[in-house]
């Protein structure tokens, strides 16, 4: 009997594999670029420390002009949301190399709902608005508030979202193309398509009889990629979009969006929702899901608020509270060393990735209980762990 495996990868994958996806690696990429059209000499254009720096100074020294470009319809190479990332990296929390990937989209949520609906959030509370709006970025957000096409906000900012989107596009397709990723991509597939409990010797029979698909929330792969070979993988899907590959086979633009939950039908803000666009992108080469599996590995999430609706989806499609299905989440760890000290270090270091993974997962689910009927989600976590349906498992040598 066949089984199905689902293998659901997000930009931690990338990372692991060797890819500058993170949300430091493109940024730098960009302000290095809007410097370099300033005339701004970069001391080391390799360290993006001296970028965020220097684009700090950019926007400080040229606030009043940059707000103006952002505010006008007619923008030239920028669009608004490269200068309000600008902005943002001259708030008093910048751009550094540590932020979360999520923190690109919850930044368009508040963007949006504090331009397009105010929601009783005090710092947004109309009344109060001007008081609230001290940092950069919180100017230029009431500047566009200010702005006489008021009527055509939320065109005006998805219509910038999708340039900001192409430019992302091609910075992603430019730097996938590296041998060293193209060959970690192969390797780690490899190791996630097998998972711990298919080495022992009882399941090796039905290692042979599985089906995989992958479920990916990153843009840049595909399995018609032609470096991705030996790798047993039936469906690929790309949920929020794909860049290409080399043919320029399915491209298209990748998706950024808020997640879709306590949004309802009348809310302005529902076109910036992934789901919204999603559908309203129409991804054709998207396929269905698996109706059963027997197994979900998650990969390169941080499991953020931002893809709850996506994950319990999934979850209740797959029925996790009465079926036999098994929850494996993978995260990034540090490599064992030869030196004591060093070794001792990861060690600590991996048992703190271990507790944060942990706490994600265990608030994934208990968020996801919420909505089961019969009080079921107070014991989801518990029942899967009794049955030895939920494992959070260390990948060692992917984080550096």
């Amino acid at each position: 009997m066949t089984q199905n495996r689902l293998i659901v990868l997000g930009n931690g994958f990338d990372l692991a594999c060797g890819l500058n996806s993170s949300y430091s690696n493109f940024f730098a990429y960009r302000f290095k670029k809007i410097l370099k059209e300033n005339k701004y000499e970069i001391p080391d254009p390799e360290n993006d420390a001296d970028i965020f720096f220097l684009t700090r100074e950019f926007y400080k020294n040229n606030t009043r002009n940059l707000e103006k470009i952002a505010t006008n319809p007619n923008l030239t190479s920028w669009n608004f949301w490269d200068i309000l990332f600008l902005s943002q990296n001259a708030s008093d929390s910048p751009l550094m190399a540590d932020s979360n990937w999520c923190d690109i989209e919850s930044t368009i949520k508040k963007v949006v709902t504090s331009v397009l609906f105010n929601n009783g959030e005090k710092a947004y509370d109309e009344e109060h608005i001007n008081d609230y709006l001290v940092s950069p970025m919180d100017q230029l957000i009431k500047s566009l508030r200010l702005s006489p096409n008021k009527d055509q906000l939320d065109i005006f900012l998805l219509s910038e979202l999708n340039k900001f989107e192409k430019v992302f596009s091609m910075y992603i397709k430019q730097e996938k193309d590296n041998k060293d990723y193209q060959a970690r991509v192969n390797e780690v597939l490899k190791e996630l398509l097998t998972p711990p409990f298919l080495l022992e010797a009882s399941h090796q029979k039905k290692a042979m009889k599985h089906k995989n698909s992958v479920l990916s929330f990153n843009y840049s792969l595909d399995k018609s990629d032609e470096f991705i070979n030996n790798v047993n993988i039936d469906k690929w899907i790309n949920i929020h979009g794909y860049v290409g590959n080399s043919e320029n086979q399915y491209a298209g633009t990748p998706i950024f969006g808020m997640d879709s939950g306590n949004i309802g039908e009348k809310d302005p803000r529902i076109i910036f929702t992934k789901t919204y666009r999603v559908a309203n992108e129409i991804v054709n080469y998207v396929q269905p899901l698996p109706s059963v599996v027997e197994s979900i590995s998650f990969y390169g999430h941080s499991l953020s608020t931002a893809d709850y609706s996506y994950f319990e989806s999934l979850f209740d499609m797959y029925h996790i509270y009465s079926s036999n299905v098994s929850l494996y989440f993978y995260f990034g760890a540090f490599a064992n060393s030869d030196d004591p000290i060093e070794d001792e270090l990861n060690a600590s270091m991996n048992n703190e990735l271990r507790r944060q993974m942990t706490t994600n997962v265990y608030n994934l689910l208990s968020h996801y209980g919420k909505s089961l009927k019969e009080n079921h989600g107070n014991n989801l976590f518990h029942r899967l762990l009794l049955e030895n349906r939920i494992h959070i498992i260390a990948r060692k040598g992917d984080r550096r």
